[in-house]
């Protein structure tokens, strides 16, 4: 499960880690406690983006959520293409990667993705789990039907 799926819960436990360190340095320092989240902060959203890059580097892609929809990013060259693909929100705090028909993949993608979409929907389902991932009913592979 991608830690995107969950953001939420993520937020809940990066603001429960700030507010431990938080105390722990008021028990051993005073007031240069705010320090931490002034520092933290940044440190964790630059951690993000360095991963990202990161691993676009090594498996030349990555993917990440971005509002309703799940960005894959590829590197050829000195290129940085992308395509997003459409996420669905339900209650409470969980996003299903809405899979398109091959029909609409080759209507809405880009020339460069339109004929890969087997192997970028490989790539973008191996970081979901399958319950997760809504497939088309004429293509029903395991994971979730509406």
């Amino acid at each position: 499960m991608s830690a995107d799926n969950r953001p939420a819960l993520q937020a809940l436990v990066v603001v429960a880690l700030l507010a431990a360190l938080t105390a722990i340095v008021f028990v051993a320092a005073g007031k240069w406690c705010v320090l931490v989240p002034i520092v933290g902060i940044p440190l964790w959203l630059l951690g993000r983006r360095v991963g990202r890059s990161a691993t676009l580097a090594a498996q030349g892609w990555s993917g990440r959520r971005f509002k309703n929809y799940w960005v894959y990013e590829e590197q050829q060259g000195r290129d940085r293409l992308s395509l997003s693909i459409r996420l669905r929100f339900e209650e409470p705090d969980r996003y299903i990667l809405v899979v398109p028909t091959e029909k609409e993949w080759r209507r809405t993608m880009a020339l460069w993705a339109i004929d890969r979409r087997a192997e970028i929907l490989g790539r973008v389902t191996q970081s979901w789990a399958p319950e997760d991932v809504e497939w088309p009913p004429e293509e029903f592979a395991g994971g979730r039907r509406r």
